[in-house]
């Protein structure tokens, strides 16, 4: 009964002592540093990101954009005009998107959102503003 506790006991400290070893001696854990949100970290395949209103023009139907610039005038029916320096764009901000919060032309602003493209408009679908 002795040499069998004395083997387990053995045996236990042993796979233990792989265990840390295994991970102090593992590449993966030398060679990368995990992110602190975590996600994918390599090569983007994608659509490309659409940041300038010139960029939004060519692009396709529900593509992400990602525009910096400022609010020129008011179209009505929450539609405002944009522009870059690259030129100018209908966007659709809606009335909950504002927060509260007064732009002028002035203000330098970050617009997310997406294309929305029909047979004969463009207009860019606001889902976030953000005051720069």
């Amino acid at each position: 009964m002795k040499h069998t506790i004395k083997i387990l006991t053995l045996a236990t400290a042993l796979s233990f002592s792989g265990i840390a070893m295994s991970e102090v001696i593992s590449p993966a854990n030398t060679t990368q540093q995990p992110s602190a949100q975590g996600g994918f970290e390599g090569p983007y395949t994608g659509k490309k990101l659409i940041e300038t209103v010139e960029m939004a023009k060519e692009a396709s139907d529900d593509q992400k954009v990602v525009l910096t610039g400022h609010l020129k005038s008011s179209s009505g029916h929450e539609k405002y005009i944009f522009s870059d320096s690259t030129g100018e764009i209908t966007v659709e901000i809606d009335n909950d998107k504002w927060q509260g919060r007064t732009i002028t032309t002035e203000d330098n602003i970050i617009l997310r959102g997406e294309v929305d493209k029909d047979w004969n408009s463009l207009v860019i679908d606001v889902d976030s503003l953000e005051v720069k």
